[in-house]
Parts: structure tokens; C-alpha cells; sequence
């Protein structure tokens, strides 16, 4: 990007062939990239829900933890299996533990060692209420529904740590889980950090 002369170098096809564009006025729509915290581990663990790649990979996983919990020889890793732990109370966080419950409830019926109880899903969010971004009363009620469909819902709760044998959150209580989503927010795409660019009213604003 050549901001003094106006112009941009873009790459495209299978062959990433090369032209320059000039332009008036550049924006800037890269997209976001998911926010770990600069939690170690979590960014190699965590599934994350962004993209239609991220949704299939998450499927192929929830059933691949049924297929390895269904035998008889699974009985004692079964509860850390069937264990899946969300973390962000946001829409991206609500919504997918709402669809990881909603899956593995349905799928699990085809598991014949394997009972629909044995199913827990468990969000972890940080403030005092979901859905921040609706107000107060909108997230009750949103809390209240996910409850109602066996849901756990840990608000005021942060992630402390997190290890192949599951998480630990900040008040030392530890869930045992192989199956966990990180969806706490985005970060700028690392093509854009630390990019600052001069707008036409001469302000410069830090991206």
C-alpha cells in the first residue's frame, strides 16, 4: 500500500499474479481474526467459530467425541469427552453453545452406549448478564432459555488456564473437557497491526 502516490499491489489466483490499482478513496476490509487473550494454550486448543471451515471442523469434532466415548473402553474418559466448554457470552458465544447442545443432544441418540444426559455443555462469560450488547433484560432471558434446555451458564467467571485435561477458570474451579471454544472477541488481521494511516482531515488513527 502506497498511501504518498495513492495505489495499492493486490495478489489473486492460484498463481498469485501481481497488479497495482491507484485509487481516491481506500477501504480497508480485511476482516478479523479471533482474540486469545495471549493465553497460552488456548489459541492451540480453542475451536473457533468465524467461518464455514470453522463450523464443519467443529461438526467432524463433536463426532468424532461420540464415535470415541460410544465404545464400552471409553467409560472412563466418556465425561470429558461429552464435556464442551464455551467461553464469551456474546451472540458468536451464545449462539454456538446453544448449536453444540442442539447437535450432540440429536446425535448422540445414534450412540447405543451413550444417553443424552450424559451430555454437558458449560459457557463461561466474564460480565454479569449475556448479550451485553442488548441490555440487561434481553440477556436474562436469553440465560434463563439456555438453562431451560440443560445448559450451564457461568457468568462473572474468567478462563485462568487451559490444558489438554481440560479448563481451570479464576476461581480454581477446574472442568474437565477435550471440546472447547474460544469466542471472546477479534483482533485487526496482522497484515493491518500497527498500520497507521493520515485521513484527509489530517488525524491520524491507530489501527
Amino acid at each position: 500500500m502506497d498511501t504518498d502516490n495513492k495505489s495499492v499491489k493486490v495478489m489473486h489466483g492460484f498463481e498469485r499474479r501481481s497488479h497495482s490499482l491507484t485509487y481516491d478513496h481506500l477501504v480497508l476490509a480485511l476482516g478479523s481474526v479471533p482474540n486469545f487473550h495471549g493465553m497460552a494454550g488456548l489459541e492451540q486448543r480453542a475451536l473457533t467459530m468465524k467461518s464455514l471451515e470453522d463450523a464443519i471442523l467443529l461438526r467432524n469434532r463433536m463426532i468424532a467425541h461420540l464415535e470415541e466415548a460410544d465404545p464400552l473402553y471409553s467409560v472412563s474418559s466418556r465425561h470429558d469427552l461429552l464435556t464442551s466448554v464455551g467461553a464469551g457470552g456474546g451472540f458468536a458465544g451464545v449462539e454456538t453453545v446453544a448449536g453444540i447442545h442442539d447437535f450432540m443432544q440429536s446425535a448422540i441418540r445414534s450412540y447405543s452406549n451413550l444417553d443424552p444426559l450424559q451430555i454437558r455443555v458449560v459457557l463461561v462469560h466474564a460480565g454479569a448478564h449475556l448479550l451485553p450488547e442488548l441490555g440487561e433484560q434481553l440477556g436474562r432471558y436469553a440465560e434463563r432459555k439456555l438453562r431451560e434446555r440443560g445448559i450451564e451458564v457461568l457468568t462473572q467467571r474468567r478462563l485462568r488456564s487451559i490444558t489438554d485435561a481440560g479448563v481451570t477458570l479464576d476461581d480454581g474451579m477446574f472442568i474437565g473437557t477435550s471440546l472447547w471454544s474460544g469466542l471472546r472477541g477479534t483482533l485487526l488481521p496482522p497484515s493491518l497491526r500497527g498500520c497507521r494511516l493520515l485521513t484527509e482531515a489530517v488525524e491520524l488513527i491507530p489501527t
